[in-house]
Formats: structure tokens, sequence, C-alpha cells
């Protein structure tokens, strides 16, 4: 929900949704089965702060699964803790869309702190880059519907280390 405005520059949003994993072991980021939605739910907060008719200043919190499952198997799970600080570019700026559009799509970047732990999985912290887009839904003048994926490029693995590839390179990730 969103009740952000040029008048009202502080926006309070609660966060539902999943997590994908995108790594050595496989890519699940297309993957949109029931099945493979319900094994990573997440949670979470959002604050945003109203800079411009274009720019609005975000911080993402949320906590959920984080694993990777194959043919019905687990291959890894454990929890993830997110947080980042966005910019956020907003079409609806008055010079594309008009401010008070019913539909407000936007694009954001930037940094954040990810913590993974579990038994199956590396535990640690990681400072992930972020990036994606958004589409708002106005129902009410104060209130949105907000769909909203995140990609997250890590800078290392956080599967599980006993499994039978060893980890190199970078995992990603999608929240929706």
């Amino acid at each position: 929900a969103h009740a952000q405005t040029s008048d009202k520059k502080w926006n309070l949003g609660l966060m539902a949704g999943f997590s994908v994993y995108a790594g050595d072991l496989g890519n699940s980021m297309s993957d949109f089965r029931y099945e493979a939605i319900r094994q990573n739910p997440t949670g979470g907060l959002n604050l945003s702060y109203y800079l411009t008719p274009s720019v609005d200043l975000s911080l993402n919190n949320s906590y959920g699964s984080y694993g990777f499952y194959k043919d019905g198997k687990t291959e890894f799970k454990g929890a993830m803790f997110h947080s980042n600080l966005n910019i956020r570019y907003k079409i609806n700026n008055g010079y594309m869309l008009p401010e008070n559009s019913r539909l407000a799509p936007y694009l954001f970047g930037g940094a954040g702190i990810s913590n993974f732990t579990g038994e199956r999985i590396n535990e640690g912290t990681d400072f992930p880059i972020v990036g994606g887009l958004g589409l708002r839904f106005r129902v009410a003048p104060t209130i949105t519907l907000n769909y909203q994926a995140t990609f997250g490029l890590l800078n290392s693995a956080h599967y599980n280390p006993q499994t039978t590839k060893s980890a190199t390179g970078n995992d990603k990730f999608m929240l929706h």
C-alpha cells in the first residue's frame, strides 16, 4: 500500500511475496508454477520518501525462505533477510504520465545487505547490487496495490557446499 504524494512525502508499505534463485545449480527465475512459488515465501516492509515528482528514495526490508528445488527435490534451503536502499524513478511524474495516474510504473536501482542462515546453506552476509521495476495501481487517493520485481546480484554463492557441485561465481535472486 502506498500513501505517498507531494503533500504526504512518507510512505509505508507491507509486502508479501516469494523469492527465487539463480546460480550454478540452475535458474528458477522464470518458474511461476504454484509449487515453485510456495517454496520460498517472503514478507516485509517498505519505507519511502518523496523527493521530486520523478524520484523517490526507498528502503525495502524482507525476510523469508531462500532455496532451490529441482525435479521435486530440495537442492538447498535456508532463510534470507534482505534490506536495500534504492532510488526509484517514477514514470507517473507529470511528463510521461500524470502524477495522479491510476497506473504508476517505475524503475529502481540501489544496493543492499543480505544475510543467509540455515543448515543447508552457506551462512553469512552479502552486499548485493539490486534493480528492478514495479507497477502501482491506485485504488483510493492514499492506497495502492503494488507489484515489484527486485533482481539482486550477490557477491558469492550461498548454497550448501556439500552438494555435488562446489560453489562458484555469484548467485542471483529475484524477489516478487
